[in-house]
């Protein structure tokens, strides 16, 4: 019988090697950093390393070497260079991850054994104790899926969240695009709206759905510092109708100013 090991060392070496190489834009690397927590490492280096590329990750920062060098000194640059050079494989970051979140919900899985047993041998009665026990045991994350096939526990969605929205109220510049509707842009708040985003907009036909989407893309396109094209789609009218839907068409501009 195979002994039992708290932790995988490699997995977790291997992980964070291959997040240096590989890109930012990575999709492998945007799920791994969604199923993952700092504490999911055993190893308290490893916790401190991928706390530190996580928050390079979302603060849109190169991870690499140099970026860390100033925070971290000496011997821990070392030990990552070590690290790097070991990496088997950066394609394989998504079997990395999952192996140190099974190990992690392992050590979790045992904690919650050996609290039920604190309970199960303390004072009380055995009803009120068995019920306890059974709360206990039911808050075990099962998921060990890493990807977008898998699930992603709401508690992780939700811290992860928190964190870009706290570098995003502290880091002004990682503030995403507005819509130039007051309201919307209130909803929104701090956040914006950014590349990652998928907003739906529904209402019943003939509410201005459409009107209310052009003028957003218009916007964004009128701010100048997209990154990427804007297009659009639309399945139900022409292209010629949608265009002089546009604050942009030409007829729809106030004489002399160039703007709607």
């Amino acid at each position: 019988m195979t002994q039992w090991q708290s932790h995988n060392q490699e997995a977790e070496e291997n992980f964070i090697g291959a997040v240096f190489k590989l890109g930012i834009d990575s999709e492998k690397l945007a799920a791994a950093f969604a199923a993952l927590r700092p504490e999911d490492f055993y190893n308290p280096k490893h916790q401190k390393i991928f706390k530190l590329q996580k928050q390079m990750y979302y603060n849109k920062q190169p991870i690499d070497l140099l970026m860390m060098s100033d925070i971290l000194k000496g011997d821990s640059l070392t030990f990552i260079g070590a690290i790097i050079k070991a990496v088997h494989s950066a394609a394989n970051i998504s079997g990395y991850a999952r192996l140190i979140k099974e190990r992690s919900l392992e050590r979790a899985t045992l904690a919650k054994l050996n609290e039920s047993i604190a309970v199960l041998t303390g004072e009380g009665e055995t009803k009120e104790k068995t019920s306890q026990i059974v709360n206990l045991l039911s808050t075990i994350e099962m998921d060990t899926s890493i990807g977008a096939g898998g699930v992603t526990h709401i508690r992780d969605i939700a811290m992860n969240w928190l964190d870009m929205y706290h570098e995003r109220v502290n880091n002004p510049s990682m503030k995403g695009l507005t819509t130039n509707i007051h309201l919307l842009d209130s909803l929104f708040g701090i956040r914006g709206v950014n590349k990652t985003d998928l907003i739906v907009i529904g209402a019943r036909p003939k509410m201005g759905k459409t009107q209310l989407a052009i003028t957003i893309a218009d916007h964004i396109a009128k701010l100048g510092h997209c990154r990427y094209p804007l297009g659009s789609w639309c399945l139900q009218v022409c292209i010629a109708r949608n265009r002089r839907r546009s604050p942009f068409h030409p007829g729809r501009r106030r004489p002399g100013t160039g703007h709607p």
